[in-house]
């Protein structure tokens, strides 16, 4: 009697990948209904599609497509739902980024070409086991998911999705700078490079597609299903490990991202910013404003907080700072916060206090932003300004130096 499922190296590591994935995909359920976090919800299902997709080729190449009985589990199971895998990788983009924006009825629409998908594979197995007791659909022993057609349209909605993701995340990304004095707070770096990832994939898929159109030979696919195996794993991991930090920022006051667009009337205005009377008016309130009182101290300082002692719309803030001061509200306040670390430097209270409490004070959030945002504004670290403030002939002297 034949083994129910015959090893080989190829089933091994799909099979791996495969069961990893299902455990992720749990994790990821419980711990996001005990912590209430949405995005949750939608990368588990994620990765569970992602593992479910390995699962023709990890029987396949246990000769499952050879064998009476077996033969029929996969062909009937859709297992591969390639329509599917690209509206729930967006939707989980959009709620980790903007987790107080719900979904609109529109959103059903996504998902519309993987229901008559599912609709499809339902009638073959109603007409081919129920009503005719023979294959009908299936007469060319060819597993519907492997067809080229599905396989080609299925390519072509992940790398649709996938692009929109990554504008979606960009835009956020450039709506938040204007938006937030913290910024870097909220950038969810693992969201660009998991979609890279996937872009990685995507083109190893697109060659193999190319070069390799029948989809009957396992052996010339395993490496392909191998390296996806590999991402599932990849994306799994990161968004478990970030699970924590993505419920976390939940708490922080989320920004209300305006229009992502570039405001029509700046862009159609032909009057460069400095003749722009509004917007001089505009910018000299706001230099006024923090010269006299230190806003930037607050750590969650909004663009919106700004526009509310100025006196004026958040969105003729943001535009007066973009036109006029050639830079973005979070480069603004991170600016202003430099500059007092710099005079408390230069008046000696780094001898007093570290680094990192004189940032805090000042308003950042984290050493990293604070050292990204000072060298940034003064061309050096803050220890080699450090450094020449108590050299300034150049030379080092280890002994000085502030605390770490």
């Amino acid at each position: 009697m034949r083994p129910f499922f015959s090893f080989n190296y190829q089933s091994g590591f799909l099979l791996y990948f495969f069961l990893t994935g299902l455990l992720y995909a749990v994790l990821l359920a419980y711990r996001s209904g005990r912590e209430s976090n949405r995005a949750g919800w939608w990368l588990s299902l994620f990765v569970l599609l992602c593992s479910l997709n390995l699962v023709p080729w990890m029987l396949g190449h246990s000769n499952w497509y050879a064998r009476d009985g077996y033969r029929e589990v996969l062909f009937f199971i859709p297992f591969q739902q390639l329509l599917l895998l690209g509206p729930v990788l967006y939707i989980y983009v959009r709620k980790v980024l903007q987790p107080q924006v719900g979904l609109s009825p529109k959103t059903a629409w996504h998902f519309l070409p993987a229901a008559l998908y599912l609709l499809y594979s339902l009638v073959v197995f109603v007409v081919d086991v129920w009503l005719l007791d023979e294959f009908y659909f299936y007469a060319d022993g060819i597993d519907k998911d492997l067809k080229l057609w599905y396989q080609t349209l299925g390519l072509l909605s992940i790398i649709g999705y996938c692009g929109w993701s990554l504008w979606y995340y960009a835009c956020y990304r450039r709506s938040l700078a204007n938006e937030v004095s913290f910024a870097d707070a909220l950038t969810f770096s693992w969201i660009r490079q998991f979609l890279w990832a996937l872009l990685l994939i995507i083109f190893l898929r697109t060659g193999f597609l190319v070069l390799f159109p029948q989809f009957g030979d396992f052996g010339i696919k395993f490496w392909y299903y191998f390296a996806f195996g590999l991402l599932t794993y990849f994306i799994a991991f990161l968004g478990y490990r970030h699970l924590d930090r993505s419920t976390a920022l939940t708490a922080i006051p989320q920004p209300t991202l305006r229009q992502w667009e570039p405001d029509r009337e700046s862009i159609q205005s032909s009057e460069p910013p400095s003749l722009n009377t509004e917007v001089e008016k505009t910018c000299r309130a706001i230099r006024q404003l923090l010269d006299e009182q230190p806003l930037y101290r607050e750590p969650l300082l909004t663009v919106s907080d700004l526009a509310t002692h100025v006196q004026e719309p958040p969105k003729a803030i943001s535009a007066a700072i973009n036109q006029g001061m050639d830079m973005n509200f979070n480069d603004l306040i991170n600016s202003y916060r430099v500059e007092e670390i710099v005079r408390r430097l230069r008046a000696g209270e780094h001898r007093a206090f570290t680094l990192l409490s004189l940032a805090l004070d000042c308003g950042f959030n984290s050493k990293t932003t604070f050292n990204r945002a000072f060298k940034k504004k003064m061309g050096v670290t803050p220890r080699q300004f450090l450094s020449d403030l108590d050299q300034p002939s150049g030379k080092k002297d280890p002994k000085k130096g502030a605390k770490s």
